[in-house]
């Protein structure tokens, strides 16, 4: 009997490593949804800068706002806030995407050893913005 709890207790603390390693190299269950809202948003600055050179284009300008580019196709709202990304001009023909991040790119990177998602920009946790420029090719 007594080696029957000896072997309860050696199963349940290898489970509970087991569960303690998963959540380290996966994150737990509110990283990974953080995660997945930070994929929404690279894949909504994506479709947005994408509209932006298409403007570009098209005006030979910046748009003034994001709503100037319509909502075909393109999403300028934060899947988790439910609030508009933030868009500024800068000098040229540069400009700033802007967001609530739920993650810090770099921790990921450093956590996971992969590249952060398919979208070569690094971010802080928190308000952050990316900085963009039209190719060459466009100007």
């Amino acid at each position: 009997m007594r080696n029957y709890k000896i072997g309860i207790i050696i199963l349940g603390i290898f489970v509970g490593l087991v569960i303690v390693t998963g959540f380290s190299i996966i994150g737990s269950p509110a990283a990974q949804t953080g995660i997945r809202y930070d994929e929404t948003r690279y894949s909504d600055f994506q479709q947005i800068k994408n509209r932006i050179e298409q403007y570009y284009q098209n005006n030979n300008s910046l748009p003034g706002n994001l709503s100037d580019l319509g909502q075909n196709n393109v999403n300028i709202t934060d899947p988790e806030t439910k609030q508009p990304y933030d868009y500024t001009i800068l000098e040229g023909v540069r400009y700033q995407l802007c967001a609530t991040f739920s993650t810090n790119s770099e921790e990921f990177n450093n956590l996971s050893g992969a590249k952060y998602f398919d979208f070569p920009v690094n971010h802080k946790l928190g308000y952050s913005c990316v900085t963009f420029g039209l190719p060459d090719y466009i100007k």
